[in-house]
């Protein structure tokens, strides 16, 4: 036969509310996590973008020069 354990009813209620505390943290940090992926998209895009600008102006740069070339 099990021995049946008692357990005091603060000690389960403070057991209840450091689940809570946890539950809390990780949906912060979660909702943290989120918008640091969100900004490392939204970088991503922009260095792409300045990537694409910056081939197109060598490539006025190098048309330009071949325009003065010739």
């Amino acid at each position: 036969m099990k021995p049946i354990v008692e357990t005091e009813l603060s000690e389960i209620r403070r057991q209840e509310e450091l689940l809570k505390a946890k539950d809390a943290q990780l949906q912060s940090l979660g909702l943290s996590l989120a918008e640091e992926k969100i900004k490392n998209v939204q970088k991503d895009a922009m260095i792409q973008s300045i990537g694409q600008q910056l081939a197109q102006v060598k490539i006025d740069v190098a048309l330009l020069k071949g325009a003065v070339s010739q």
